[in-house]
């Protein structure tokens, strides 16, 4: 897969999280096959290699012809599983015991991305403003989807063939999410793809939450692997800027609850469908 044209850029650094177009088909279109957004724009490796003991530039094109990469790690709401019908339903049931009225499917999914006490304030800001005890909204919340947190979710369609794929040719996975991590774990289990994920990482693993880079960066030492031959795999700005911040190369999965424009920012890689994704790691990576 050749890299197509787009406009410079400096990869290292959250300046990157900022208005630019990705890349569309010569109809405008988005397709339905990965794409590489940037053929000239320029990663910034100092820091990010301990390969490299001299500051300098290259091309996307060199970066990833040189780079060999040996992990992914994915973010789990919106990229890994649709997790948003199970979601709605502890959300409502919250608000039910509070004594407000339910909000739509749609409504709880734009909420998703920045942890659960974010998710709970933004449905009562909702329905009526914010509760006199925000700590008992969420206690609420925590155990109505702690019953039931795998009950109406499922992984993305190629998800589990892709993370066979991946890890079958020697790659390191892990997840980096902001939700509370005995709920990740508890619904990778339960959905059986938790055999395929050396690594867990979940919003209340650190004091700190995505969009700062801590989280990701725990990950990858964890995973034992750099930044630089590292792909994190997300699909909101909160994963991009993430990724920006801790100088690891984004893709962007297309299908997940994306509340903005793709527009907004620039991954290295667009894709539609996780076969996609696999193939285009295969091409550049970790091989036993």
């Amino acid at each position: 897969m050749r890299l197509q044209p787009l406009k410079p850029k400096t990869f290292a650094g959250a300046e990157c999280f900022s208005k630019r177009r990705a890349t569309r088909d010569k109809h405008g279109r988005r397709g339905s096959v990965g794409r590489v957004t940037s053929r000239h724009e320029h990663f910034d490796l100092t820091d990010v290699s301990k390969q490299h003991e001299q500051t300098r530039s290259i091309s996307a094109d060199e970066y990833v012809e040189r780079q060999t990469m040996k992990a992914v790690v994915f973010d789990l709401d919106g990229t890994v599983i649709d997790s948003a019908p199970d979601l709605h339903l502890a959300a409502n049931r919250m608000l039910s015991d509070l004594r407000r009225p339910p909000l739509t499917l749609e409504n709880v999914a734009g909420f998703v991305g920045n942890g659960v006490p974010s998710l709970v304030a933004r449905c009562l800001a909702a329905t009526g403003g914010p509760a006199k005890d925000l700590d008992y909204a969420i206690l609420r919340f925590r155990e109505h989807y702690a019953r039931a947190p795998a009950h109406l979710t499922r992984p993305y369609a190629g998800v589990e063939t892709m993370l066979q794929r991946l890890s079958g040719f020697g790659f390191a996975l892990g997840i980096c999410t902001n939700k509370p991590y005995e709920f990740a774990v508890a619904i990778l289990e339960e959905l059986r793809i938790m055999q395929f994920i050396g690594v867990v990482v979940g919003g209340d693993t650190l004091a700190k939450l995505k969009p700062d880079p801590a989280p990701l960066l725990l990950c990858l030492d964890r995973l034992g692997v750099a930044p630089a031959s590292t792909l994190y795999v997300g699909d909101s700005e909160i994963d991009a800027e993430t990724a920006f911040r801790a100088k690891v190369p984004f893709a962007l999965y297309s299908g997940g609850y994306l509340r903005g424009s793709i527009d907004a920012f620039e991954p290295l890689y667009v894709f539609d469908h996780f076969e996609d994704l696999s193939d285009y790691m295969l091409q550049r990576g970790a091989a036993r």
